[in-house]
């Protein structure tokens, strides 16, 4: 038989707050990401010792490109800068590397029919044009999901992921 095509789900943070915008470029990159989190796959925890992946559901795209492209989007809407770019690597623009040690939903061993806690957090390395670290710091936010559903899941990770996007743009 053939199976069916797996749900689809996409990262929908809110917009930012506009700001008057500095006068160099960013560019936003990624670095290494856990295996587990380096996926289309979305990750749930049991116990401590065990990540699994919910069945027949999966993000847009890898996680940490997800994110990327959240973030350099939400800097780009919040004209804090007067260039958004990815990668790359221009004299006058600071780097952003971001990282994602944690992208889970937590079930903190009561199963998985309980509502989990859903976990997100974003490593950011700031970097003036000369490669001198401005500014290092970590992202968390955890919210628990309205239910077991994965709709519910989903939303909570958007909730999640929305305070940490955020937190990290106004920081940078």
């Amino acid at each position: 038989s053939t199976p069916e095509p797996p749900s689809l789900y996409r990262l929908a943070p809110p917009a930012p707050a506009a700001r008057t915008p500095l006068p160099v470029g960013i560019h936003v990159s990624p670095a290494p990401s856990p295996l587990f989190v380096d996926s289309q796959r979305i990750a749930l925890s049991l116990t401590a010792e065990r990540v699994d992946v919910y069945a027949n559901a999966q993000w847009a795209d890898r996680v940490p490109v997800l994110v990327e492209q959240a973030v350099r989007e939400g800097l780009r809407l919040s004209q804090g800068f007067a260039r958004v770019s990815a990668g790359g690597s221009e004299r006058e623009s600071w780097h952003l590397r971001l990282s994602v040690p944690v992208f889970e939903a937590r079930y903190e061993g009561r199963g998985t029919g309980t509502a989990p806690l859903v976990v997100v957090v974003v490593s950011a390395s700031l970097r003036d044009p000369t490669g001198a670290a401005l500014s290092e710091r970590q992202f968390a936010q955890e919210t628990r999901a309205a239910s077991a559903r994965l709709d519910d899941i989903v939303a909570a990770f958007n909730r999640s992921y929305g305070a940490v996007q955020s937190a990290l743009i106004d920081w940078a």
